[in-house]
């Protein structure tokens, strides 16, 4: 039996199966709620979430899982923490949502990602979904790691990227690149995005895309892949180094 560790409100032990909404399945017997910070360690019986839960803190302990079943979204308030060997899998149409000010994520978070708080990594981030920065006073900060996203990436309703730390932060992204949020002017200073698909900066922002310093793009895709800005001017949107 696993019982609640000093931290955490409450832990996963899969007493009686995989369901999330069992509370038997918890230390102690409670479905979690928006308030608590969550452990999942690596038991024989992990967690499988079928409908929408909110909680504060989220952590995935090495070799743990958390499975979303198609149509399941997890909000997440606080820290998102999926350590080493650990993942949050997605059977179909699901996604975590980040709300928090000032959290923080790492880890392998294959459900599509979207993120109207502000986020910044605290190590590499890899999914096989898409990641959204959408709404007033979102953002994604890569300084210093790298997040690797098979799908697309967008900004949109004053979200925006920031890279500003260590050059070799990158943003690599599998499918189409958007930028339609807020100005960057200034949070792109250094790092490389490494895009596959398509490169798209729109407004209303003019400066949606500003990066300056060191900050660089690399088109690395295998097919033809189509770049436009729709206000393009060396103080607007634009390419620093590509």
């Amino acid at each position: 039996t696993v019982t609640a560790l000093t931290g955490f409100d409450v832990v996963w032990t899969g007493e009686v199966g995989d369901d999330w909404d069992t509370a038997i399945n918890w230390s102690p017997a409670s479905v979690p709620t928006v308030l608590d910070n969550v452990l999942i360690p690596s038991v024989p019986n992990l967690p499988r979430l079928t409908g929408t839960s909110t909680v504060t803190d989220l952590t995935l302990e090495t070799n743990a899982s958390l499975s979303l079943a198609d149509g399941a979204a997890l909000i997440v308030n606080g820290n998102l923490d999926v350590e080493s060997f650990a993942a949050i899998e997605s059977e179909g149409a699901s996604f975590i949502q980040m709300t928090g000010t000032g959290v923080t994520m790492r880890g392998e978070i294959n459900p599509v990602i979207l993120i109207s708080g502000s986020v910044g990594l605290i190590g590499n981030v890899i999914t096989e979904g898409d990641v959204s920065v959408a709404g007033v006073g979102a953002s994604l900060n890569v300084t210093d790691f790298q997040m690797i996203i098979d799908g697309a990436f967008v900004t949109s309703g004053e979200g925006v990227l920031q890279m500003t730390g260590s050059v070799s932060s990158a943003l690599i992204v599998g499918d189409a690149i958007g930028f339609t949020g807020g100005s960057t002017e200034g949070l792109l200073t250094s790092g490389t995005i490494r895009a596959r698909g398509d490169f798209v900066v729109g407004g209303p922002s003019t400066t949606a895309f500003a990066p300056t310093g060191l900050h660089s793009v690399v088109f690395e895709g295998t097919a033809g892949q189509t770049v436009s800005f729709a206000s393009p001017a060396p103080d607007q949107q634009r390419f620093a180094l590509v």
